[in-house]
């Protein structure tokens, strides 16, 4: 065996051993998320790995404050999910939202453009709705705020793939919401 491909050979089994740890990982990570006891804690912090569809990992952070009751019923503000490639040891994006009563309200989600197209976004999505399954949530639902009318059909196309319905509020779409039922999720639980 040449040096070179002796070198490539052990390339490609350390790489393949460290995506299934990374796997491993966020496999760990998702079960975590999906457990009705970690979510049951006063605040939930949590870094996971997750593989992105070229190969990449991705760190993904959730943060959950401490619960603040509003009339005996649940609210929580300033919940984020965020994600991180190690090579730019900065975040690359993120998802706010609300938890208030059975609704969670996405405030704002955002991708870097250098990295659209890879599934974090779907990502988020997904991880909002295992998070928002185990505080029994019925519904998630976000505004499409006229700040972002340009990517309007990026937008619109992405929430429809992740199941949402959108609703515009006008023929051009200026303004609208999207919207998913969750409720089946809590079924499945």
């Amino acid at each position: 065996m040449r040096e070179g491909d002796r070198y490539r050979t052990i390339l490609s089994d350390e790489l393949r051993k460290t995506t299934q740890v990374y796997v491993e990982l966020s496999e760990r990570g998702l079960k975590h998320i999906r457990s009705t006891h970690a979510l049951s804690q006063c605040r939930l912090y949590l870094a996971t790995i997750h593989m992105l569809k070229n190969g990449k990992p991705l760190m993904v952070t959730i943060d959950i404050p401490d619960e603040f009751p509003l009339l005996g019923r649940l609210h929580l503000t300033n919940c984020t999910i965020q994600c991180f490639l190690p090579k730019h040891q900065e975040r690359v994006a993120f998802l706010f939202f609300e938890l208030k009563q059975e609704k969670v309200h996405i405030v704002d989600l955002h991708v870097e453009r250098f990295c659209r197209r890879q599934g974090m976004g779907s990502l988020m999505v997904g991880l909002l709705e295992d998070i928002s399954s185990g505080f029994a949530m019925k519904e998630i639902s976000g505004w499409l705020s006229s700040v972002d009318f340009h990517i309007r059909d990026i937008q619109i196309a992405f929430y429809q793939s992740n199941g949402y319905s959108v609703k515009c509020h006008d023929e051009q779409c200026t303004e609208g919401y999207v919207r998913k039922d969750i409720s089946d999720l809590l079924a499945q639980r």
